[in-house]
């Protein structure tokens, strides 16, 4: 059974919608210039305030930049793992009242037609190491 949650209790994020945008762009493909971020966004701004809101990500420790001739090149500071982990705790947290079984339970059902005995198979061993503290 979901909660209803009252949005004065939903967890604040430190990104902007746009800011987000950015980090998927990046986490999809590390290593980009401005315009070829830019170019891959939802809703590309100007080149000016597109590099702007790549200074913000760099400035809240988001983001790292190479500079490679006059492009700077940007790539994120955490690794794909933990910056999921980070979102599925934030998607809980928002969308599910902090409850891991409601939202496993959604993720089950928008699966069901996908998963395969041996995925059924994972995930049953996966709860299992979980329940008795072989997991992290």
């Amino acid at each position: 059974m979901l909660k209803i949650i009252h949005p004065a209790q939903m967890p604040k994020s430190d990104l902007t919608r746009r800011e987000r945008n950015l980090m998927d762009v990046i986490f999809a493909d590390p290593g980009l210039s401005v315009s070829e971020i830019n170019d891959r966004l939802d809703e590309p701004g100007s080149y000016a305030s597109t590099r702007a809101a790549l200074s913000r990500l760099v400035e809240k420790r988001h983001l790292r930049f190479v500079k490679d001739g006059a492009r700077y090149l940007y790539e994120p500071t955490s690794d794909r793992k933990a910056a999921g982990n980070g979102a599925i705790r934030h998607v809980i947290d928002t969308f599910f009242g902090g409850s891991s079984v409601d939202a496993i339970d959604a993720m089950l059902a928008f699966s069901r037609e996908k998963l395969t005995d041996d995925d059924y198979e994972q995930l049953m061993t996966l709860v299992d190491e979980t329940r008795k503290g072989k997991r992290k």
